[in-house]
């Protein structure tokens, strides 16, 4: 009975792994579509849409890391902190995403630092760490 359960709970954690390096290559996939295409950025009013593409583009990956740690921390014994990570590279990221102008190269800029600031390879070397 206890090996049955021991199975179980490998099983569990197996499937959290995996969930977790499917949602980072999704979230990876996510970057990408969210780099400007130029015809977001031939004027002041595409600007703005795009800047708020990016920003609900950005919420919607930390929100999909969040859920899957949960899921992997619930299954195996990893107790990386990346909700604080997270936390931390929101405020940047927001402040950046609120206090760049709308001209063609802050913009440009603000995609670079946006996606660089989410850090995945900080996430993935933590986690990596741990199993």
């Amino acid at each position: 009975m206890e090996i049955k359960k021991q199975e179980e709970t490998s099983k569990e954690a197996l499937e959290s792994i995996k969930n977790f390096f499917e949602a980072d290559f999704q979230v990876k996939q996510q970057m990408a579509l969210l780099m400007p295409e130029e015809t977001e950025l031939v004027d002041e009013e595409s600007r703005i849409k795009y800047v708020d593409r990016l920003y609900k583009g950005v919420i919607a990956i930390e929100e999909k890391l969040k859920r899957t740690m949960v899921e992997l921390k619930a299954t195996t014994n990893i107790s990386f902190d990346v909700e604080s990570l997270i936390e931390q590279n929101k405020q940047k990221q927001f402040q950046k995403i609120a206090y760049t102008g709308y001209d063609y190269s802050s913009i440009k800029k603000l995609y670079r630092e946006v996606v660089a600031d989410l850090n995945l390879t900080k996430l993935e070397e933590g986690i990596k760490k741990e199993l």
